[in-house]
């Protein structure tokens, strides 16, 4: 295991750099709908298939561990049903699709184009035949639990229809419902693909002749593809989740990631161990193995192929997207530490538990460091620090950067002068505890901004009050100097967990949980009293009403020659800040940050309480989960980065630079064929100006695909939803109609924003 955790880096590093391209791709718009469409159609029926066939026709089953196999599917069929379950009791609406689509969702993991090569990295050359179970195990979902998933799905869809007073009798329902899944499962190619697997690897001994080299082809091609596709599925997926609706999908990734790995070592390690006194098997087979094989599988993040499962039932697609985003980001973290965690689990000698922690701690402050430094780049550019709210942001982001250096400080200097070795050790203890006062200012003031309350006196006074909070943590660490605390690496470990420290720590994530809590209570709380009070009101612009009563006295100076490159952003900040989605970019990304402060406090909570109530009883899977508190600790830059590393106006200022130097790319109008061109030139001549007056009276700075396609149908230009999208992307072609961010896909019926290209509508009408 040791050569493995020098391998997962490299590995981690690559699956994710992959999927990032993919990300920036789908983000951009460089690989259109069609175009992945032919990706994912590739992928799935061609490469995916033949991996598996590869794998099904040369795997020895004489040597699987059936015991182990079913353990894996009792877990996930106890998961699955742990699920429908609590969505069936917790859900207010669609509550049968909904519990099918989460099911699925937390069963069907990225086996094969995320597990494998982390497999393959992980476990050693006499182990490799572990990564076998992942084609055995597939269909456990694909055939066993994603039909059940399906029936409640297609039993959700025909009760809407019957609702819609399309009449289904009982049995009818019931026979569609039992023709559709069986459809499923016979039409599925990896289904078949399995079954032929099997049949060749009985019928010719393992032996697949000529077709070896094509299949190696197809299995070479598989991962970096799917890899590609599965960021490029997230990065296109336009649709958010308001901060308040979040709860959900952190709970389906956390669910995923930490408690499904929990269930699968347990029930794993009771069904197998047991029986493996005696074992045909042989040595390869030990508790460890089987243990850390379990807990691992159950870390991979959850298959993309949900998404298209949430779009053909169009059923709870932002909550899917949202969850696939988390569970992949997260799933990164995760694995890492648990590689880490099975490591010294196993472990008998505490001075090398050490060494593994100081090793681990110093890497991890390196990747913060360098999360850090890129928010605040984009925090820079962006210019966010003009905003009241990103002010305790870019402070917790400080800390957190202080933090990285003062462990990377203390890990090469610790051999040098005492008082320089205790100053490094405040400034850890400063920065450390600071990041939790960070997170508490944070959560009030997004409470008192989401109230969109006149409270200008509140930021007037900010600085004074960031003084406060942070003096009071210089005064509660000073101590550390005077006493005389250990400053060699090993205080890493200890630098939260053990001694009065500990309860230093507990006391103050105590506080720090208490007021994240009360502050997403609050905001829940005023968003349903409004929901009744003004549900047909859209918010009202956060960087509008700050600017008006905070900050009259800035004058604006434009010049008629050209716009600089700071007017240009400061365009392009107000449009982002006083858009309709003021709840998704002011409180997501605040409440995805806070979440996962939360979950590391928690880690934290439970390791310190351990010290103090056992501290001679540190051993076996405890030093695993005080090894994740590490990781969480001097890591928790990730979920900055995570947040607010990706904005998509950032990307957008090579388009603003480029304008600044060469002047905005003039688009030619296209050739439109006759009709289109009629289409295009009725509607400017009739109905444009009425169409402006209805969709830009509540907003003046363009209109969602949505609300337009609801126009076209008031107005009866069209019969179906289906072919107000047909019409509006003839107005896109024709350049009537143009996206907000320049893409020029097809039309989206959805919150994306479009606006009225009035420099283009002269052209149509000569035409």
């Amino acid at each position: 295991m040791t050569s493995a955790v020098l391998s997962i880096l490299p590995t981690l590093l690559g699956c994710f750099l992959l999927t990032l391209i993919g990300f920036l791709t789908g983000r951009f718009h460089m690989v259109t709908a069609e175009q992945g469409k032919g990706i994912r159609i590739f992928t799935g029926n061609f490469l995916l298939p033949g991996l598996i066939f590869k794998a099904m026709a040369q795997v020895n089953f004489s040597i699987v561990n059936w015991q182990l196999w079913t353990a894996l599917l009792i877990s996930k069929s106890i998961f699955f049903v742990i699920v429908i379950l609590a969505t069936l009791y917790f859900a207010k609406d669609n509550k049968f699709g909904k519990a099918g689509l989460f099911a699925i969702c937390v069963t069907q993991s990225n086996d094969f184009a995320f597990g494998i090569p982390l497999f393959r990295a992980i476990f050693p050359p006499t182990h490799q035949f572990l990564t076998d179970y992942m084609y055995l195990i597939a269909p456990v979902s694909l055939a066993l639990l994603n039909p059940i998933g399906f029936i409640f799905l297609e039993y959700q869809q025909a009760k809407n229809n019957f609702e819609s007073s399309v009449i289904l009798s009982r049995s009818a329902l019931f026979c569609k419902l039992f023709v559709i899944t069986i459809k499923g499962i016979v039409t599925n190619p990896l289904i078949f693909t399995i079954v032929l697997g099997i049949l060749v690897n009985f019928t010719f001994k393992r032996q697949i002749g000529v077709f070896s080299i094509f299949l190696d082809s197809l299995s070479n091609a598989f991962s970096a593809t799917a890899l590609f596709y599965l960021g490029w599925s997230l990065g296109i997926n336009n649709k958010k989740t308001p901060g308040r609706l979040l709860l959900l999908p952190v709970l389906l990734a956390v669910s995923k990631g930490i408690f499904m790995p929990v269930m699968m070592r347990f029930v794993a390690s009771n069904m197998v161990n047991n029986m493996l006194p005696g074992n045909k098997f042989g040595s390869n087979y030990t508790g460890n193995i089987v243990e850390t094989f379990s807990f691992l599988y159950g870390t991979i993040p959850a298959a993309p192929t949900v998404m298209i499962f949430a779009s053909k039932y169009q059923l709870a697609e932002n909550i899917i997207g949202s969850t696939l985003v988390i569970s992949t980001l997260f799933s990164g973290p995760i694995i890492f530490a648990s590689v880490k965690m099975i490591e010294v689990i196993n472990m008998s000698d505490i001075q090398m538990f050490l060494e593994i922690i100081i090793q681990v701690s110093t890497q991890i402050s390196v990747i913060q460091i360098v999360c850090c430094v890129w928010v605040m780049i984009v925090f820079c550019c962006l210019q966010l620090f003009r905003h009241p709210l990103y002010r305790y942001t870019q402070i917790l982001i400080f800390f957190q950067l202080l933090l990285g250096i003062s462990v990377i400080i203390l890990r090469y200097t610790h051999n040098r002068s005492r008082g320089f070795s205790q100053f490094i050790v405040w400034m850890l203890f400063t920065s450390l505890y600071s990041c939790c006062g960070s997170a508490v200012n944070m959560a009030l003031n997004l409470y008192r901004v989401y109230l969109r309350k006149k409270t200008c006196w509140i930021f007037s006074i900010i600085v004074y009050f960031t003084i406060f909070s942070m003096t009071t943590m210089l005064v509660i660490c000073t101590p550390s100097i005077t006493i005389g605390i250990e400053s060699s690496p090993s205080f890493l470990l200890s630098a939260s967990f053990k001694n009065n420290d500990g309860i230093l720590f507990i006391v103050i994530g105590l506080i720090t949980l208490a007021v994240i809590v009360f502050a997403f209570v609050k905001i829940n709380q005023n968003y349903v009293q409004e929901s009744y009070q003004h549900h047909h009101d859209y918010y009202q612009p956060l960087e509008e009403s700050y600017h008006h009563d905070c900050y009259q006295s800035i004058e604006e100076n434009r010049t008629d020659a050209r716009v600089s490159i700071s007017d240009s952003i400061q365009t392009l900040m107000s449009n982002w800040f006083s858009s309709s989605s003021t709840d998704v970019k002011y409180v997501t990304n605040h409440v995805i940050l806070l979440l996962g402060i939360s979950f590391m406090i928690v880690i934290n909570i439970c390791v310190c309480l351990w010290n103090i109530v056992r501290p001679t009883q540190a051993k076996g899977i405890f030093l695993g989960v005080e090894m994740l508190a590490v990781v969480l600790t001097y890591g928790q830059a990730f979920f900055s980065l995570a947040t607010f590393g990706f904005i998509k106006e950032f990307f957008m200022l090579s388009e603003i630079i480029r304008n600044y130097w060469i002047g905005p790319k003039v688009k030619k109008s296209p050739k439109l064929p006759n009709i289109d061109l009629l289409i295009c030139h009725k509607f400017v001549k009739d109905h444009l100006s009425h169409c402006e007056e209805d969709l830009l009276e509540t907003r003046q700075d363009g209109f969602s695909g949505k609300s337009f396609v609801d126009w076209l149908l008031e107005m009866q230009l069209v019969e179906t939803r289906d072919d107000a999208c047909v019409f509006a992307n003839v107005l896109l072609q024709g350049h009537v109609i143009i996206s907000f961010d320049g893409y020029e896909g097809l039309f989206s019926d959805d919150e994306v924003v479009y606006q009225f290209a009035n420099s283009s509508l002269q052209t149509v009408i000569e035409n």
